[in-house]
């Protein structure tokens, strides 16, 4: 984290969450210990918005969000856990001072570079001897405006241009190399540096504090890639970052919808139009990271495709991860041409009739299935009922029976029909609910209440030190806050629930978090329900340790014969044992 732990426990300790809640939520009132009002994350009518004092959280019975105070400023503010603690601490007037101070010094030097890297473009770009990179921009339709605010540059045709004016600052080139911009290759025994970007028109990519963490480029002669983009580094990953989020951030905040495009052109020519809450993935399909992150800014993401966009496929797959995000997507493609020639020959007006008639993803699936397979009826069903199969409520799948009955001028029973027969054939159950998500076992359930138990009563944690190895876990979801509770006892530190959304504000681990307040975690002797736990866990695992030696010996006929009887029957008796211990006991005590 870049700031203290000292300095986040000290704003914590001072805020009461009901107090900084209310601020936002005007209809807070005490109801016995908790405080009920109206959720800020949904609309509803009826309060089901809850504020533990006692336990400092917040959770919504309606639309399942939860967490700490630091995790309710974010997601009300759409700021990160860092910006959070510094508008809690502004609350509580505990001054946080700027993070540069506490960043990793690694960490700030990276930027450092990538801001002189980024600057020494941009002054190349308006130098005579490359008044073709600027006139390529400008005949591209790229206006001086635009130019200077996306803060575009030129990456000479040169090996060392780059290179040498982070030398002649005094920074390290080893550490240049790190930002993925500056490259290095050893011949002979002799190192060499060179630029990463040459002969390219460079769109710096900045992060929502507006610095520079990578650099896309676009070659304005022959050669391959068209596109080339700075690597992964410490300070860049493209999964996490939408190009030209730092502009929009806040019209996407006040329109609730962000249209996502293609390219860094596209965004810059749809921007310099007029409609600012425009962003762009870096060169991939949307990820679940960007997804997310616009789901806290929005509720509506409008993905526009191209007339021959050749990530259609990929794109609409990606979509399948956003299933549990709450967030409405839709899908519009363009007739002809991209946003930015769109744009610029057609008009704004015509560009947002197109984004307001933009289809749910299933309906535009099943419009390209219909276009691309005219005339083959048979083919164009067996898609259809894919894209039926994957919709994972039934109430949604029984209204497109409905539609294709339409469209195909049959009955709807034809179709159920014929679908169940698709779905059989599958091997799927004929107008089940397809779950993403796997069951979990009894094994993994178990890590899941014990790193909940020891959340919600941390005089435990002393206890599953010793008695629970990390190693034991299989549940990631469960090992990842197991190793956060060992991390905070390690240091001597105390461990709370609310704490936890400290290390995990979004995500699995922050969904389970706040099903240790939802469910209101209470037992008359919590060291009962520990040891219950624990002794379940271990019978499970030596069961399962029977079963593989026993499938063992069936498998080996004479090699190892006895050493698995002789493990199998130590087994066998430790189960006995505790199996007993649990039956006389009723519960154990620790």
């Amino acid at each position: 984290m870049a700031i203290p732990r000292d300095t986040i426990e000290h704003i914590r300790q001072k805020a009461a969450i009901e107090d900084i809640i209310k601020r936002y939520v005007p209809t807070l009132t005490k109801k016995g210990k908790n405080f009920i009002g109206l959720c800020p994350f949904h609309k509803e009518k009826t309060p089901s918005f809850t504020v533990s004092p006692d336990k400092q959280m917040f959770y919504c019975f309606g639309c399942h969000e939860g967490g700490n105070v630091f995790t309710f400023i974010s997601k009300v503010e759409h700021v990160d856990f860092v910006e959070s603690v510094k508008i809690v601490g502004e609350l509580v007037g505990i001054p946080v001072r700027d993070d540069v101070t506490y960043r990793d010094d690694e960490y700030s030097r990276l930027l450092k570079i990538n801001a002189i890297i980024g600057q020494s473009y941009r002054k190349a770009l308006l130098q005579p001897a490359n008044r073709h990179a600027l006139d390529y921009l400008l005949n591209r339709g790229v206006t001086r405006q635009s130019i200077d605010e996306f803060e575009l540059g030129y990456a000479p045709d040169e090996w060392r241009y780059a290179t040498d004016i982070v030398k002649n600052m005094n920074f390290s080139l080893d550490v240049a190399v790190k930002t993925g911009n500056i490259n290095k290759v050893v011949k002979n025994g002799t190192t060499h540096y060179y630029d990463r970007f040459r002969n390219r028109v460079i769109f710096p990519i900045f992060d929502q504090k507006n610095e520079i963490i990578g650099f896309g480029g676009r070659i304005i002669a022959q050669g391959e890639p068209k596109y080339l983009n700075s690597p992964e580094s410490p300070v860049f990953q493209k999964r996490n970052i939408l190009y030209g989020l730092n502009k929009s951030r806040q019209h996407i905040v006040e329109l609730g919808r962000a249209i996502v495009v293609e390219g860094y052109l596209d965004v810059i020519g749809v921007y310099q139009a007029g409609i600012h809450n425009v962003v762009a993935p870096l060169g991939t399909a949307l990820t679940l990271e960007q997804l997310q992150l616009l789901s806290r800014l929005c509720n509506e993401v409008i993905i526009v495709f191209d007339a021959d966009s050749a990530g259609i496929k990929a794109s609409l797959r990606s979509l399948d991860v956003a299933q549990d995000l709450n967030i409405d997507i839709r899908i519009a493609q363009l007739p002809q041409l991209d946003p930015f020639d769109f744009v610029a020959k057609f008009g704004v007006r015509e560009f947002m009739a197109i984004i307001d008639r933009a289809l749910q993803p299933v309906d535009f699936r099943i419009e390209r299935i219909i276009a691309e397979n005219k005339g083959k009826q048979i083919d164009i069903l067996k898609q259809l009922f894919a894209v039926l199969r994957d919709i994972p409520s039934e109430v949604q799948r029984q209204q497109y029976f409905k539609k294709l009955a339409t469209m195909f001028q049959v009955t709807e029973q034809a179709i159920r029909t014929d679908y169940e027969r698709f779905a059989k054939g599958q091997k799927t159950n004929g107008g089940a609910i397809v779950t993403v998500n796997n069951p979990l076992d009894f094994y993994d359930k178990s890590q899941r209440e014990l790193v909940l138990l020891l959340c919600n009563y941390p005089e435990l944690v002393e206890h599953a030190v010793v008695d629970c190895s990390l190693t034991q876990f299989t549940d990631t979801v469960a090992k990842n806050i197991y190793q956060a509770i060992l991390d905070l006892y390690e240091k001597n530190e105390p461990v709370s629930l609310d704490k936890m959304f400290d290390f995990f504000p979004e995500g699995q681990e922050a969904q389970l978090l706040s099903q240790g307040f939802s469910k209101q975690f209470a037992f008359e002797d919590p060291k009962v329900a520990y040891s219950e736990i624990i002794l379940n866990m271990r019978l499970y695992t030596i069961d399962k340790k029977i079963n593989e030696f026993a499938e063992k010996i069936k498998k080996n006929q004479q090699d190892n014969i006895q050493y698995y009887m002789t493990e199998l029957e130590v087994l066998r008796r430790e189960r006995e044992k505790l199996a007993s211990y649990i039956y006389n006991k009723g519960s154990a005590k620790i």
